[in-house]
Formats: C-alpha cells, sequence, structure tokens
C-alpha cells in the first residue's frame, strides 16, 4: 500500500478487519470545524479496524498509510466466525478493546489536565516505547508534526516550540524525518 493511500473512509462499510504487516496507519476522525482528529497510529503486528465490526456499524474514522505498508486483512464473515467459535481469539480482541478504551481514557484526561509540555512528552514516550517493541536499538518515531500536533491537540506551531525545548535540553534528537528519544527518563519528569 502507497504512502497516504486510503484504507477505508468515515461512513464506510466495515468490511474487514485489518492487519498491519509492516509500514504505518493512521486513523483520524473529522471534526465540525474540517480539522482530523487523530485516533490511532498503527504499527506492524497491530491490528485495526475491529471496533466497527465488533459494533456491526461503518467506520467511525478513516485509515490512511503513513508510510508505504503492507496490510494483510481477513473478511468481516471470516472475523465474526472467529470470535465467536475460538474464545482465545474473542478474548484477545476484548483485551484489544480494553486496552483502546484505558488509552483514550488517558489521552482525554492528558488534555483536560495536563500542560503542553506533559502532553508532548507523553505522546513521545508512548511512541518510543511502540518503536522500541519493533527496533531495539537507536529507535526512531517517523511522525508528521502535524500528526503529533493533532495527536496532543495542539497547533504544529506550539508542538515544534515545545519539541526546539527538549532538543535543546538534550531530551530529543530531530530531523525532518524523524524524532529520536535519548533520554526518555527527563521526558518521564516533564511537567
Amino acid at each position: 500500500m502507497a504512502r497516504k493511500q486510503v484504507v477505508y473512509d468515515e461512513g464506510d462499510e466495515a468490511a474487514r478487519l485489518y492487519f498491519v504487516q509492516a509500514g504505518q496507519v493512521k486513523t483520524s476522525k473529522s471534526t465540525a470545524a474540517s480539522k482530523a482528529l487523530i485516533t490511532g497510529l498503527y504499527q506492524a503486528g497491530e491490528f485495526f479496524g475491529y471496533k466497527a465490526l465488533l459494533e456491526g456499524t461503518v467506520h467511525s474514522n478513516s485509515a490512511v498509510a503513513v508510510e508505504e505498508s503492507v496490510l494483510l486483512y481477513i473478511p468481516a464473515d471470516d472475523f465474526t466466525q472467529l470470535v465467536l467459535h475460538n474464545p482465545q481469539v474473542s478474548q484477545q480482541f476484548v483485551r484489544l478493546l480494553a486496552g483502546w478504551v484505558r488509552e483514550q481514557e488517558v489521552l482525554l484526561l492528558d488534555m483536560a489536565y495536563n500542560s503542553l509540555r506533559k502532553r508532548v512528552a507523553d505522546m513521545l514516550l508512548r511512541l518510543h516505547q511502540k518503536e522500541c517493541e519493533l527496533v531495539a536499538l537507536a529507535p526512531h518515531i517517523h511522525i508528521s508534526r502535524d500528526d503529533m500536533a493533532a495527536l496532543v491537540a495542539t497547533a504544529p506551531e506550539s508542538l515544534s516550540r515545545t519539541l526546539s525545548e527538549f532538543r535543546q535540553a538534550g531530551i530529543v534528537e530531530l530531523s525532518s524525518k524523524f524524532i529520536q528519544v535519548l533520554q526518555p527518563e527527563k521526558l518521564r519528569s516533564a511537567t
């Protein structure tokens, strides 16, 4: 799948469960002000598109390949049969949903009560952790500044100022293509 290729649009029928074999996919929801709120970033080894399948509804968000990606899918009917007849598969998707709900709660609390500096630090830590699971040595976060700004609910300019502060403090390394977390412990204590 090519970079920026649409996997599905908001309102499309949920016809498949998707699995990212390689690359990265983002999901986003359009707001009334025509802005895109990023609802998820999925990397190699992660499923997406299952909420609408489990709810029996259309997709409530859109999915787009962030970079060249390889996706596998299971048709909706096959997925339904797996969930209904295989308790281990059912339990795995219950865990995925519970994890998603927990993550959404954390994000909402972050937006409501934390400073921009803390929200950016927390998001960098989450993305760094995901990258560490994929690449143990020198993980790099590959995300556009606009997408990251949308994840922390701020303007790209405000995000850039905060990232520059972290760079000047030696906490992160910035390039036009990636962010590398150099001192995660300092991000944990950012306020």
